[in-house]
This record gives C-alpha cells, sequence and structure tokens, in this order.
C-alpha cells in the first residue's frame, strides 16, 4: 500500500496499534536464515525482524525511503538494500530462505506474475511471511470496498481494496500452513511454503 511519505505511517497507525502489530510480531518471529523483503515502504518491520536468527537480510522496493536507511543504520544488523519490481526480482533462482511481504501485493501491477517471481526466488522448503489487506468475506463490506475501490487506487498509488492475496499465493504454488484473519476478516496474516520436490 503505497501513500505519499509521511502520510502512510500516521493513517495505518489505528490499524497497527489495535491488531496490526501484534500480528507483525506474531509471524515476523519465524523469519530466519537468508531473508528477502519485498516492499520496505517506511520500514515498519526493520525493527521487528529477528536478527539473530537472519543470515542475511535484502529489503527490496521501488523506491527506498530515508527512514528505512535510518532505521537500518540504528539496527545494526547486516541489512543490503535494493531497487526493483516484485514483477521481475533482481535475484537468481531459489536464492532466499525466507521472503516478506506486508501490505504490499494490493498494489503491485501484475499480482500473479509478482508471486510466481517470489516462487522462483524462494529455496524449495523455503517460507513465505505475509500480511496483507483483501476483499473481506461479509456482502455487505464487499459491496462497499468494491464501490470505492476505483477511488482508492487513484489516491493510494494504485492500491485495490478488492483483492484476493491469500488466494493468488495458493495459485502461485505455495501451501499456506498457518493464516490469521483481523478487523473482520479485512487482513490476512500466514505462512506458507514452496514445498520441497521429491
Amino acid at each position: 500500500m503505497n501513500f505519499p511519505t509521511g502520510i502512510y505511517d500516521a493513517f495505518m497507525y489505528p490499524f497497527e496499534k489495535l491488531r496490526l502489530n501484534a500480528m507483525r510480531r506474531k509471524l515476523l518471529k519465524h523469519v530466519k536464515g537468508r531473508v528477502l523483503e519485498i516492499g520496505t515502504g517506511t520500514g515498519v518491520n526493520i525493527n521487528i525482524l529477528p536478527c539473530e536468527s537472519m543470515s542475511s537480510y535484502v529489503g527490496m522496493d521501488l523506491t527506498i525511503k530515508p527512514q528505512v536507511l535510518k532505521k537500518i543504520t540504528e539496527r545494526g544488523c547486516p541489512f543490503e538494500l535494493v531497487e526493483g519490481s516484485a514483477m521481475d526480482l533482481p535475484f537468481e533462482d531459489s536464492t532466499f530462505d525466507t521472503v516478506i511481504f506486508t501490505l504490499v501485493f494490493c498494489s503491485v501491477e501484475e499480482p500473479l506474475k509478482g508471486l510466481a517471481e517470489v516462487y522462483r526466488v524462494l529455496k524449495p522448503g523455503g517460507q513465505l511471511v505475509f500480511i496483507e489487506h483483501v476483499m473481506p468475506s461479509e456482502p455487505f463490506l464487499q459491496n462497499i470496498f468494491r464501490r470505492l475501490s476505483p477511488y482508492w487506487e487513484k489516491f493510494a498509488d494504485n492500491c485495490h481494496l478488492d483483492r484476493h492475496t491469500h488466494l493468488d499465493i495458493e495459485k502461485a504454488g505455495f501451501k499456506i500452513c498457518r493464516r490469521e484473519y483481523s478487523f473482520r476478516q479485512v487482513f490476512v496474516g500466514g505462512l506458507a511454503r514452496k514445498e520441497l520436490i521429491i
């Protein structure tokens, strides 16, 4: 979800305070090995990541924001930052043990293409850690989200309110092994795996 710099954190603060930050902490504690985060945004996850279980970290976004550099410097972990697109990841096949994205695929132009790239760069047996907002299951809310989405996309830099990213993750070949919801199933987070080929 891409807002103008300075607005995003303020907009998300109530959601983070009520539920999202707790969801981040619960899921990100599973991060390990060689790690790729797609969509570093304003660096919300930087202070939560468990440096002790990570051998390396690459944070990627279309444009790296200054506050991310500041947070990384303060953490003192071996972090690297790269600019690039989720639809064309600049990494070799099977490079990472863990891939993270949180509130990113709502605004990726071709989400299935992006998820295929995530699958490609993740090692067999590797894990995907994700949090996304999706189309809710309640018909009343679905109607509201469908009506708002065209206007929201223009305001929030192509952020779609009517996507089913959790279902697209499965379409891309991942097996979701943990899934949790908040805010009346508007936000979904979880862990998924790229299964080993025997």
